[in-house]
């Protein structure tokens, strides 16, 4: 498989990157006008296909290793220790770019990410605060926020003026909004739509270490 893989990858060199949506290391696992969510693995001595983002992509690390990327006409970069829970933010809308993601590390490598698909015009608003929050990422398209919640801890119930996901990094969770769901695996998500009341509570007997997301 891997062979194959490779013959694929420098078939796909000679005719450019495809779109981010046909690279099958990501997979798109909700679509909404505004903004698309993305699940992406790749697995232990894999690479992506050479790829194209063309809208603002934020990320938030579910699995931890390392790996390394090489922006077409470019050589491979820096390797990169990718830490669980690590949010990070790029502006791609009106500078697409695209690249190959290598993982270098024995454990596959896995992030949950948004892509805001407006080309301009994000709104703006202030941060919306509760107890166990850290603002960690600003950025004209998002505003991320970790909450980390104490055994048995919970938020007050709260909203927010924009779609908002709530990815669980460790622990067990509770989303509560209309119909409450329970996040107990590392990756696992809940979208919360704009203005929509909720509250995030850990597991009983648990802690949880939640990341909320704001698509602007």
């Amino acid at each position: 498989m891997l062979a194959a893989g490779a013959a694929g990858a420098q078939a796909q060199t000679r005719s450019g990157p495809v779109p981010v949506d046909q690279d099958p290391s990501h997979r798109i696992v909700l679509s909404a006008p505004t903004f698309r969510i993305l699940e992406v693995e790749v697995l232990p001595g894999a690479r992506t296909l050479e790829h194209l983002h063309d809208r603002d992509l934020l990320t938030v690390n579910t699995g931890i290793g390392t790996t390394r990327t090489r922006t077409t006409g470019q050589d491979w970069g820096t390797p990169r220790v990718r830490r669980l829970g690590e949010t990070t933010v790029a502006e791609y809308t009106g500078r697409p770019a695209a690249h190959v993601v290598e993982n270098i590390d024995d454990v596959a490598y896995r992030l949950v990410g948004v892509e805001n698909l407006r080309p301009g015009g994000w709104t703006s608003h202030a941060a919306v605060t509760v107890p166990g929050q850290e603002i960690v990422l600003e950025s004209r398209a998002f505003r991320a926020a970790d909450v980390r919640l104490p055994r048995d801890g919970e938020t007050p119930v709260h909203t927010h003026p924009v779609p908002t996901l709530v990815v669980l990094v460790s622990g067990a969770a509770t989303a509560g909004g209309g119909a409450p769901g329970v996040l107990r695996e590392t990756g696992a998500w809940r979208l919360f739509p704009a203005d929509e009341a909720h509250a995030l509570e850990a597991a009983p007997g648990a802690e949880a270490y939640v990341v909320e997301v704001e698509i602007r």
